[in-house]
């Protein structure tokens, strides 16, 4: 016999007083159900029972307690179901939705630790009585912490009044939270419309904070968990995320794209704590959103080395900087690189030949917002500019004679070449990926403009000394494990002067990475390696240049900020956004994160740091 079989035969077996409750309203009680999953919760049910006295009828499924959580569920009139997870069907709240032979058409969801308040069990049959046309209704919860009952923060509000037959929990197996055999973080699926009700449910766990963390730090690896390892399921038994959809598809998007933003664990901090009055809860209020914004750190911190174990990389160290490689040879022939740095590559090119989209690699920055297009634009230029007579405001579009070579070094897919190519230079793009080569050879032929691409190491460059007029990086050094070994083959290899787009090493940098809204490793494992700009100056003085230039911006964007620049794509408002670029820029840009450099051989003597 089946699992499903046997828990239906079970309930079969039910006492002739248990069958009798299950066949028979009550009269006086409100027609609605309340379905309370249980294991080990003697602490808990008491108090949850007894708050829903009212309901016509009540429904125990339990997980085998091995303390008194049976008997007193019994004793308050509860009917109890047995319940032994198989491993592969249906957790707890799904299968007594599916296969309880319910008696009333409306189910209330509740916890072991969660009690109705008075004016919810009177909220709620007056709702039930009127037949309302929704399928199924969100409650606000108060939570009882450290002796006190939260009313403020940021407010908890779950779909736990339902039609039990429209109404399923959300399928997401993440094996390696297997112990549980109910429902953990998922979301209740309902085929039709969301309503709300006032009044609130208290959730009032008897148990100590040693309970409390253990059970957030398993829920914090389930949420890790589905982030990485999971990323790729099959969401078609999901909730939805849409902005206008119903209120639980609205909570999803929002929830989706919280998780997505740097430094979620202060942002929610401030949210919940500042702006929705967490403060007035007085230090119980502040021990919870302490304690929640921490529980956003470890999903972030799991995250991280859930993907950092994907790629087989063991965490390194950060590495010396200007100690290593000093000397750098005069050629590419006999250069070796250590097997953990082989492997380090290896495992960047792999990440970036499944991560990609090749499609977006191809065209971008055209399938960027505007403002984001602007900012690259703007980056690339500036860079270029210091050319020009060590001055320069990134605007130039004068083009270069025609015979000068430029090689693009960690050209990824091809936009910096590009962008480069269009000013009439002839380039060469090198990558160490052969994947990005060819999208970058892709580029070349939809967008109509002329390139050379070559397969090799930026740290080992394939070409003898001086082969090229210009060699142009823009942030492809920083994936090297010594970004400096990079700036000195660019400076071998360079005819007349070496131009550098790079992140920058600075106070600005060090605020954001503690912030959390930059990272100190990429997705692919690497050390983001940034640039100081009085280490590159020295190296620019052991290689004998004989000047640079330097400049400093605080430019910024990432994927997750994306849908903000998009509304900033208005010409008003993309006007204005210039002008607080530049003006943020000339008040804090000389401590920015963005660093462009210029240097030369064979000049007249001359060095400015800008």
């Amino acid at each position: 016999m089946n699992p499903v079989a046997e828990r239906a035969s079970e309930i079969s077996r039910l006492s002739p007083a248990a069958e009798s409750r299950v066949s028979v309203s009550v009269p006086g009680r409100a027609p609605v159900s309340v379905l309370i999953p249980t294991r080990n919760e003697e602490s808990n049910i008491e108090k949850c029972l007894a708050s829903v006295a009212w309901a016509d009828e009540i429904v125990v499924v339990d997980s085998a307690s091995s303390d008194g959580t049976v008997e007193l569920a019994r004793a308050h009139g509860a009917t109890v179901v047995p319940f032994a997870w198989n491993g592969t069907g249906p957790r707890k709240r799904n299968w007594a939705l599916a296969n309880y032979p319910w008696r009333n058409t409306w189910v209330l969801l509740l916890d072991a630790d969660e009690e109705v308040t008075p004016e919810l069990a009177n909220e709620i049959a007056q709702v039930i009585r009127a037949n309302p046309e929704q399928a199924g209704f969100l409650i606000h919860f108060h939570y009882f912490f450290l002796g006190r009952i939260l009313r403020h923060g940021d407010p908890l509000w779950k779909l736990c009044l339902v039609r039990h037959r429209d109404a399923r929990f959300e399928e997401m197996d993440v094996p390696e939270v297997s112990s549980y055999d109910v429902e953990v973080h998922e979301w209740v699926r309902v085929a039709g419309r969301v309503g709300r009700l006032r009044s609130v449910i208290l959730h009032r766990d008897f148990q100590n904070l040693r309970h409390h963390f253990d059970r957030h730090n398993t829920y914090s690896d389930w949420e890790a968990l589905l982030r990485t390892r999971y990323r790729r399921r099959d969401v078609s038994g999901e909730v939805r995320p849409r902005l206008f959809g119903s209120p639980v598809e609205r909570r999803r998007f929002f929830k989706r794209w919280f998780l997505s933003v740097p430094g979620k664990s202060w942002l929610y901090f401030f949210y919940s704590y500042v702006l929705r009055g967490g403060f007035l809860d007085g230090r119980p209020g502040f021990i919870y959103n302490a304690l929640k914004s921490m529980y956003w750190y470890q999903v972030s911190a799991k995250e991280y080395e859930l993907r950092l174990a994907e790629r087989n990389i063991a965490k390194p160290a950060i590495p010396k900087r200007q100690e290593q490689n000093k000397a750098a040879p005069s050629s590419a022939a006999g250069a070796t690189a250590t097997p953990s740095t082989d492997e380090q590559r290896a495992a960047q090119v792999e990440f970036y030949r499944e991560a990609v989209n090749p499609e977006e690699e191809i065209t971008r920055p055209r399938c960027y917002p505007r403002p984001v297009q602007f900012l690259l634009d703007y980056k690339i230029r500036s860079a270029w500019s210091l050319l020009r007579n060590g001055r320069g405001n990134g605007n130039g579009r004068a083009s270069a004679p025609a015979d000068e070579s430029v090689l693009v070094v960690c050209c990824g897919s091809g936009m910096e070449a590009e962008m480069v190519a269009r000013t009439g230079r002839r380039v060469v793009a090198l990558d160490i990926s052969a994947e990005a080569v060819a999208r970058a050879r892709e580029r070349a032929v939809r967008f109509g403009f002329p390139l050379d691409t070559v397969v090799g190491d930026a740290e080992h460059l394939p070409f003898p000394d001086n082969s090229f007029d210009y060699v142009f990086v823009h942030d492809g050094l920083h994936h090297l494990p010594d970004a400096y070994r990079g700036v000195r083959e660019m400076f071998r290899v360079a005819r007349r002067a070496v131009v550098i787009a790079e992140p920058a090493d600075g106070a600005l940098t060090h605020l954001s990475v503690r912030l959390g809204l930059s990272g100190v490793y990429e997705e692919a494992g690497n050390f983001v390696y940034r640039l100081d700009p009085e280490k590159l100056a020295a190296v620019f003085q052991e290689l004998g240049a004989s000047r640079w230039r330097m400049r400093r911006s605080l430019i910024y964007y990432q994927p997750w900020t994306f849908r903000f620049y998009r509304w900033l794509e208005p010409r008003p408002l993309a006007a204005l956004f210039r002008a607080a670029f530049f003006a943020g820029n000339f008040a804090i840009g000389r401590w920015g994160n963005s660093l462009r450099s210029v240097a030369w051989k064979n000049t007249e003597p001359e060095m400015r740091i800008q």
